[in-house]
């Protein structure tokens, strides 16, 4: 847990108020927390041993041997739950991204996939371990990945629109939005469609999700700051938001003196929420 912000005490992003309020205090302090977030010890180690052990890896077999190595990198691409399973990880590095028959191709999360590409284990000329440029990138996936869940302690939302940001300038359709399900839900709760639009046909879903919204806007910077916005918003009004914990730094600005704990929404924030744009 990140240390105080202003004296104040506050975790990473939120606490009391709603997850609009949340979210512009969050992006309007990010440099500051990421950089308090990097002091923190365990973190400090975390990257202290990816840039002392990972230069020396030479395959995919000596990075599983590492529990503590491989442990760091998976965090890098969000997949740190995955450390217990060193034969599947094994193989996704190991596998030819040309071949679509390959095991990183036929692995339906693309995470998986990003993991096999930046190693590149595989492929001439690819990135090596050794690389120093290539342990920083990690090193920064890490802080990233961490400053994400951090902020999901107190407000799902936050992490969800923290990762999105991360993703959308990346995105060049909608099927790649409906193959990540934490991109996806960003995108129907900030479209107003139901959860049990997930049940109908991909072709269908993308159909609808184009009428609303042109995906190619995203790479605006503006475009995907109204979005998140959007989705903020929308998170608390669709009754998502459930119980936040407190946060003493954002309670000083939280609405109509809302209760620890509970989302504040005043009128004026549901009359911004109707006269936003999809």
């Amino acid at each position: 847990m990140i240390g105080s912000i202003s004296g104040f005490g506050a975790r990473v992003g939120g606490g009391i108020g709603s997850t609009l309020m949340q979210w512009t205090l969050l992006t309007r302090t990010e440099p500051r927390q990421r950089a308090m977030l990097a002091e923190q010890p365990a973190i400090k180690r975390e990257v202290a041993y990816l840039r002392q052990a990972l230069p020396a890896v030479d395959n995919a077999e000596e990075l599983v041997k590492d529990d503590r190595l491989l442990k760091v990198v998976l965090t890098a691409f969000g997949l740190e739950e995955q450390a217990y399973a060193k034969a599947l990880v094994k193989k996704v590095l190991e596998s030819d991204l040309s071949d679509p028959r390959s095991f990183a191709n036929r692995i339906s999360d693309p995470r998986f996939k990003e993991l096999a590409a930046s190693f590149n284990f595989k492929a001439l000329g690819g990135l090596r371990p050794d690389d120093p440029k290539f342990v920083e990138a990690l090193a920064s996936r890490v802080l990233t990945q961490r400053f994400e869940e951090q902020a999901g302690q107190s407000n799902e939302a936050l992490r969800l629109g923290l990762y999105f940001r991360r993703k959308a300038g990346g995105l060049s359709n909608w099927y790649q939005v409906l193959a990540d399900p934490a991109l996806s839900k960003v995108v129907r709760t900030a479209l107003g469609l139901p959860e049990s639009i997930a049940r109908v046909n991909v072709d269908r879903q993308v159909e609808e999700m184009k009428e609303r919204f042109d995906l190619a806007k995203l790479k605006d910077p503006k475009e995907l700051d109204g979005f998140l916005k959007r989705f903020v918003t929308l998170w608390d009004v669709s009754g998502q938001g459930g119980q936040q914990q407190a946060s003493p730094l954002v309670g000083l600005f939280s609405v109509g003196g809302a209760q620890p704990g509970r989302t504040g929404l005043d009128p004026s924030t549901l009359l911004a929420a109707s006269r936003m744009r999809r």
